[in-house]
């Protein structure tokens, strides 16, 4: 093998050290671990270099130019708003420049969100379950979770009461750096029964912490199995303890912790038995909450406690009706502003301030009302009341339970209430109205006529138009709206006092076979029967006799309704008219009917025919006549039992729209004889009776010949021969 030059060795030896990358840190970082600090500042080493070139990125790796950027080896990149970035730097030397380094930056200086809801539960062990939802974090992820526990709720601050903090000397962090979302605490210095506080606190990879969870309250179990109970009064500044219990306890110890937050007061110890009570002044004491706590054991030796946060105000708060005035009547919804607080030596600090109004009926919470700037707020919403005068009083509450009040009288007047109430009425009457007129048309659609319907309709009217005509004045918008509301009760009435029921029906039938026949019979012929016949394939027809029982104000009668129907069979819209040969045995003539729809009378048969209509494709449409006289029971039994519906010479005659039917003026019986010995089948109808007649005459004509031919023979051969 041949050796290398040493010259040739120098040469590529100094290649690769140009060739080098520079060592890139930053201070207070790792490469490619999450910091907290969003300010970045960048060290470059490289050896001899004299000028350097960087660039910042979020690509991995991005070679800068080769354009010298600065001469400094502590470059400040700047602050980043939180993500992944990266660094890349070349260095430039006597031996040129150098090979890119990359430095992966990772920025997250935002805490994780609130892990909230969070709940506290007491398990029957008598240790206490803390949970939470899960937090979140949009870069670094959330690392762990830290719990607190306090023995009290809130601390008295120089003279400021306020729930405790993690910072306070009562929270005691009872999980730290704790990865789930659930924590079972049973490290009590206290034993059982009594209630903890707690607030959550999520930790990010960046070590940001994020937002705490407000308090959460459990009341661990007591595994004793006596139910011990606590009340405290405060009488002459003496704060009286009462402990009771369903069993005897022993050893019973009665601590007092003041809001200072000081050691805890022993005001009674040693005591057993099923009761105790203790007093501890309060005199010169501050205000605030004082947390009473009594322990003691069971006969088997077991931990028995209550617990009890008396709060201590001997200040009561102070409230005042800021506005609006009441030297005038208002209306609508009003806003409020009452000036509130509750001062003195530590004072427990208001609770709530309320408004109330008592009218007529009694006392009403207004509304509670919200802190806005330097005042409380709070809307009345007059609209919900009558109108009237009302006390109005602004009443305060602080934490010890002590109250303040201020009122004020105002006069409700709300025209409003009014304005709706009639417009609601006169909406409810043109719907009641329309109901009414669509119920009457109905009844005019089965030709049921009751002008005294119309007429309750007309008064109604009248009241709603008076209505109208004195509501523009806000002394009579009351009796205009109930003005109104009457006239859609009336409206309302009408359909109340009609009751329409089927009482008998009876459809009249025919053999598709004979419908040539069936049509001259009804005395049409030529072009006018053809016409008939193809129509009438395209357009059927039904007729059904229909009784109506009408019951009206407490009467009755019935209506002989009889019911046309035409369906469109063609997929074609089509024109209609109807001919209808009516018998005598329903209506002597023409003048005996009535219909709702328009119709002609051809002769007085009667014979009619009904203006023409349209039907589209698939439509069905029903036309009802009926006789004009009002029938009684009799009658209508009559009627049905006369089974009229077969005295029909044909089924409703169909023809096009437009047809010429002046050609119809014969009598119809006069023809309906020639046709009727064409028809096989048919049923007993007026001609098959007339046929029927002669046969029965020539019968009876036969017989009277052959009874004239017996009496002669027997006076022939009897009588004759005897003389």
């Amino acid at each position: 093998m041949r050796k290398i030059p040493v010259l040739l060795s120098l040469v590529l030896l100094s290649a690769i050290v140009a060739a080098a990358a520079p060592t890139l840190t930053s201070p207070g970082r790792t490469a490619g671990q999450w910091s907290d600090n969003s300010s970045i500042t960048m060290n470059v080493s490289y050896p001899d270099a004299s000028q350097y070139s960087y660039e910042v990125d979020s690509k991995p790796d991005t070679v800068p130019d080769t354009v010298p950027e600065t001469s400094v080896s502590v470059i400040y990149v700047g602050s980043k708003a939180d993500g992944t970035y990266w660094f890349h730097a070349r260095a430039l030397s006597p031996s040129g420049w150098s090979d890119a380094a990359h430095f992966e930056l990772k920025v997250d200086s935002s805490g994780p969100t609130m892990p909230f809801p969070a709940t506290a539960t007491a398990l029957a062990d008598g240790a206490v379950s803390v949970s939470w939802t899960p937090s979140s974090d949009a870069f670094s992820g959330v690392a762990y979770y830290n719990v607190y526990r306090s023995n009290v709720a809130q601390i008295n601050d120089n003279g400021v009461v306020r729930d405790f903090t993690i910072r306070d000397s009562v929270a005691v962090k009872v999980a730290d750096k704790f990865t789930g979302t659930e924590y079972k605490d049973s490290n009590f210095s206290v034993g059982k029964g009594r209630t903890f506080f707690y607030k959550i606190q999520p930790v990010d990879n960046a070590s940001n912490p994020g937002a705490i969870t407000p308090m959460i309250v459990a009341r661990s179990a007591s595994l004793c199995g006596l139910a011990l109970s606590m009340s405290a009064q405060l009488k002459d500044k003496n704060l009286h303890v009462s402990v009771s219990s369903d069993g005897a306890f022993r050893g019973g110890k009665l601590l007092v912790t003041e809001p200072s937050g000081g050691p805890a007061a022993t005001i009674l110890d040693g005591v057993s038995g099923a009761s105790a009570e203790a007093w501890y002044g309060l005199s010169g004491k501050i205000n605030g909450d004082y947390n009473l706590f009594f322990s003691s054991y069971n006969d088997s030796y077991v931990p028995c406690s209550v617990q009890k946060v008396f709060t201590f105000d001997d200040n009561n708060p102070k409230v005042k009706i800021n506005s609006p005035a009441n030297d005038k009547d208002i209306n609508g919804v009003l806003a409020f502003s009452i000036s509130s607080s509750d001062e003195g030596q530590n004072a427990s600090g208001l609770d709530k301030v309320s408004l109330y109004a008592e009218g007529a009926s009694g006392e009403k919470l207004a509304g509670n009302a919200d802190m806005n700037g330097q005042a409380y707020s709070v809307d009345w919403n007059t609209l919900d009341y009558d109108n009237g005068r009302y006390k109005v009083t602004a009443r305060a509450f602080d934490k010890a339970g002590n109250k303040a009040e201020d009122s004020k009288y105002y006069v409700v007047r709300n025209t409003f209430l009014d304005k709706a109430r009639f417009e609601k009425a006169i909406s409810d009457a043109n719907s009641s109205r329309s109901a009414a007129i669509a119920f009457i048309n109905g009844l005019e659609k089965k030709n049921i006529n009751l002008p005294s319907l119309l007429d309750a309709v007309f008064a109604a009217d009248f009241n709603v138009s008076h209505a109208k005509s004195v509501s523009g004045n806000e002394f009579t918008l009351g009796s205009a709206s109930s003005e109104a509301e009457a006239a859609a009760k009336a409206y309302s009435a009408i359909q109340s006092r009609v009751a329409v029921s089927t009482y008998n029906s009876s459809a009249y039938e025919y053999k598709p076979a004979d419908l040539n026949a069936l049509i001259k019979a009804a005395g049409l012929e030529g072009a006018l029967a053809d016409s008939a016949n193809s129509y009438m394939a395209k357009i059927t027809s039904t007729r059904k006799l229909e009784v109506l029982e009408v019951k009206f104000d407490g009467n009755s009668f019935y209506r002989a309704n009889m019911a046309i129907t035409l369906t469109n069979v063609d997929k074609n819209s089509l024109t209609a008219m109807v001919v209808e040969p009516i018998p005598k045995k329903f209506a002597a003539s023409a003048s005996d009917i009535n219909s709702h729809a328009q119709f002609t009378i051809l002769r007085g048969d009667p014979l009619i025919a009904f203006s023409a209509i349209d039907l589209n494709a698939g439509e069905s449409y029903t036309l009802t006549y009926s006789l004009s006289s009002r029938l009684t029971r009799v009658q209508a039994d009559a009627l049905v039992s006369s089974k009229v519906v077969g005295f029909y010479v044909s089924p409703p005659v169909v023809l096009p729209g437009g047809s010429d039917v002046s050609s119809l003026k014969e009598s119809l019986f006069s023809r309906a004889s020639s046709v009727i010995s064409g028809i096989a089948g048919i049923e007993w109808t007026t001609k098959n009776l007339i046929i029927a007649g002669i046969a029965i005459v020539l019968v009876l004509g036969l017989l009277f010949i052959v009874l004239v031919a017996a009496v002669a023979a027997i006076y022939f051969f009897y009588i004759k021969k005897k003389l």
